[in-house]
């Protein structure tokens, strides 16, 4: 009482009458703090923290009670449950945050320690935050110590240290502060229904909440250092306040699997190609270049830097490079992820001097270093993928090396499809840019450690370690179809593009690696000459006679006479796509095309086509037809199937089943697999003439493809698993499709099943003339 009075009549206080008051209402009650809001110097206002303006007695009991702004608004806890709060986004967030470091800062600059920072403590008045209640408030200039009684309520914000009776100081502020910027983000109750007990041993055991999902990093990372353990690693409130001004909302935190994405600033700009480099072999966009010209290159996280990598694992200045007299160097700048350099980290505040193809690892980015020169000795010149002479010598390498590891090995070879056409219709101009655009698409699709090259004009590579060629088909059908989609738009018109790509596969009879070379030019061809947009594999069947020809026929454009064009067809040798442009979209529909039926045969469940097995073993008939039904199968989805056989009358099962069904009554399985593809095979059947048959097949998940033989050719298959086209050549069958849930005889339910008929040449041309669909 004696130290309000002084204060009053020394004019350090206001005095207000009591009877002016209305609605009093407690705000706080401590007798620390009026000495420290004196302290904190009300006269000069701040609006993130309460002000005081006074004091009043009260005569019925001579007690002094302090006069405060009086906040008619929530406080943050209730803000943040508001559907509002909730549409503001970061920018809103942040302010927030910003709001209270302020305060802290005014705060803290009078050597005032809060002590109980909580959001049930920051109240929302006219827009902004404030803090209030100085109750537990400490002097650093004083011995007093704090009263702050730790409750389940606070007891998530209490700095882990002061648990064990550790005085408050700013760093324990700073704590409390970490807290509420989490909070703010989540819009949650820290280690909410959790008593102080249990919040205790969390936090003394380094436990924190965890992270939401895009958050700004910049702003993770400082709520991250303001709550460490270490007290001494976090953040003054100057600090803290610099790191909200610069926050960048672009860089999210992300709790699953992302790709870092890598550009260049503007300093980068001022290096020449001549310049050493680094290329990105892991990151976005793979293979993109960054020259490094004299002096410092700064990286990290922030806009600022000369090379960007947007990777939450970076940080905001993670690493400088420096080059000075043709030696590069690399310095870490102490981030917690640390650079590798060919696995090794680099020390905090240590150099590594860098040679040629040193493997640099930044965050979940990897670099590889060419020094001065190399770039142009191993890059194309017009596109940013390598050269022929690269490509060799890295196949040469990789040969020898799969060859005595037994590894695999494949290699695509395509072609551009009429790219003189766009030459000559458009402008090279145009031509440049459709080669620019394509090198783009691709990068964007093969592995970091795949070889891309340009191997001369419009024709291109990619080397494929440790895959086969089943494997490189996949690879090769995927950048087929991507490139066939791909809006290749130039001067307002978009250009048709489509390529040809042939797959070899490295095997025992091959000397070296031009062998392999050679295989995937020859497919390619191979490819072209089946009217192009297509994949083939390499076969034995494929020699110098065959490729003659079918140069000859690429030139042509067409086949140069009927019978040329159905040997093509009868060729059951190269593996091939069809192009979906051409196929009809009918359902259930027989079209005709000349010597060849094209038909819809409804939803399958296959992928493209793998791989086919040795049909020397066949049965040869001659009046009646010996047909194969192949199922190409995955080993990785097949290995764990099992076929089980029975006889008799025991129930036939076989996962997946097929079932050859002569009517709708029953159902014989006739299956069997083999053991080194894994194809499912039903062989030996024969169909009569104009007899409908069935050939069903449980709703497992198949992968592969349907092929018919006949007599060990190939006369249909499955070309497309999305439009589920069936392809016969030369052969007259019809067939449509149903769906159904009917039980043969108890042995099988939930099917689908095909209803084939083969028909003879006669019955074939009715049809044609005709326009019939299927029975």
């Amino acid at each position: 009482m004696e130290s309000f009075r002084y204060e009053i009549d020394n004019g350090h206080l206001k005095e207000f009458s009591y009877e002016e008051f209305q609605d009093l209402t407690i705000i706080s009650n401590g007798s620390s703090e009026i000495t420290n809001l004196k302290k904190i110097d009300s006269n000069t206002n701040n609006e993130n923290v309460i002000r005081v303006y006074g004091v009043t007695e009260d005569p019925s009991n001579k007690f002094y009670s302090i006069v405060l702004t009086y906040c008619y608004n929530t406080n943050l806890r209730e803000h943040l449950k508001k559907e509002e709060t909730l549409r503001g986004g970061w920018e809103y967030k942040v302010k927030m945050a910003m709001d209270i470091a302020k305060g802290l800062k005014y705060i803290h600059t009078a050597n005032i320690v809060h002590c109980d920072l909580n959001s049930n403590n920051i109240m929302n008045h006219d827009g902004k935050l404030m803090i209030i209640d100085f109750s537990s408030s400490i002097s650093l200039d004083s011995k007093t110590k704090s009263t702050l009684k730790i409750t389940d309520e606070n007891a998530a914000y209490v700095d882990a240290r002061c648990f064990d009776n550790h005085e408050y100081d700013k760093y324990s502020d700073i704590y409390s502060l970490g807290v509420i910027l989490w909070e703010i983000s989540s819009c949650k109750i820290p280690f909410s229904n959790k008593s102080e007990a249990d919040i205790k041993k969390l936090t003394l055991a380094g436990r924190r909440e965890t992270p939401v999902n895009s958050t700004p990093i910049d702003y993770k990372e400082l709520y991250c250092y303001s709550w460490n353990d270490d007290f001494k690693k976090r953040p003054t409130i100057e600090k803290v306040i610099k790191c909200l001004e610069e926050i960048e909302f672009d860089i999210v935190y992300q709790d699953s699997d992302y790709v870092s994405e890598i550009s260049c600033g503007t300093k980068n700009n001022l290096a020449t190609k001549k310049d050493a480099c680094l290329t990105v072999i892991q990151g976005s966009p793979q293979n993109q270049y960054f020259f490094l010209p004299l002096g410092k290159t700064d990286i990290g996280r922030s806009s600022l830097n000369d090379i960007i990598i947007k990777d939450q694992e970076i940080a905001k200045k993670h690493a400088y490079i420096d080059s000075y007299q043709g030696t590069i160097k690399i310095f870490d700048l102490g981030s917690e992820s640390g650079i590798f350099v060919n696995g090794e980290r680099l020390m905090f505040r240590t150099s590594r001097t860098l040679i040629r193809d040193d493997k640099i690892k930044m965050g979940r980015s990897v670099f590889q270093y060419l020094p001065t020169g190399e770039y142009e000795n191993r890059i194309d010149k017009l596109l940013p993928i390598y050269n022929k002479d690269y490509l060799l010598k890295s196949l040469k390498k990789e040969f020898n090396n799969a060859k005595e590891n037994k590894q695999d090995l494949s290699l695509i070879f395509f072609d551009l499809d009429h790219f003189k056409k766009i030459n000559d219709t458009h402008s090279h101009d145009a031509g440049d840019y459709v080669l620019k655009e394509l090198a783009k698409l691709v990068q964007t699709l093969i592995r970091p450690e795949d070889i891309f090259a340009r191997y001369g004009g419009e024709e291109f590579t990619i080397q494929l370690k440790n895959e086969n060629s089943v494997q490189a088909f996949k690879s090769a059908e995927k950048i087929r179809k991507s490139v066939e989609s791909h809006h290749f738009i130039y001067n307002g018109i978009r250009l048709l593009v489509t390529i040809s790509s042939g797959v070899a596969e490295m095997d025992s009879s091959m000397e070296d690696y031009e062998d392999l070379l050679k295989h995937a030019d020859q497919a390619s061809y191979v490819a072209k000459s089946q009217g192009r947009n297509k994949v083939v594999i390499w076969t034995k069947k494929i020699d110098t006679d065959d490729i003659k020809t079918h140069k000859q026929t690429t030139q042509n454009d067409n086949l140069s006479s009927e019978t040329d064009r159905q040997s093509v067809l009868n060729d059951t040798n190269y593996k091939q796509t069809t192009q979906n442009d051409k196929l009809p979209s009918v359902t259930d529909e027989l079209s005709v095309s000349n010597d060849y039926l094209e038909i819809f045969s409804g939803p399958l469940d296959f992928p493209t086509h793998k791989k086919t097995i040795q049909h020397d073993k066949l049965p040869s008939v001659t009046n009646e037809l010996s047909v194969v039904l192949e199922l190409n199968l995955d080993k990785h989805n097949s290995e764990n199937w099992t076929p089980i056989f029975h006889k008799g009358q025991d129930t036939h099962t076989l996962s997946p089943t097929l079932w050859l069904t002569p009517n709708e009554s029953e159902a014989y399985p006739m299956c069997s697999m083999d053991d080194n593809t894994k194809n499912i095979i039903v062989s030996g059947i024969k169909f009569e003439l104009n007899k409908w048959y069935h050939i069903a097949y449980t709703l497992s998940e198949l992968q592969g493809r349907m092929e018919f033989y006949v007599n060990g050719k190939l006369v249909g298959f499955e070309t497309n698993e999305e439009t589920r086209h069936i392809v016969f050549n030369t052969f007259p069958l019809k067939i449509g499709h149903s769906d159904g849930y009917t039980d043969f005889q108890g042995q099988m339910s939930n099917f689908r099943y095909y209803n084939v008929c083969l028909s003879s040449d006669e019955i074939a041309k009715d049809y044609r003339n005709k326009g019939l669909g299927s029975k």
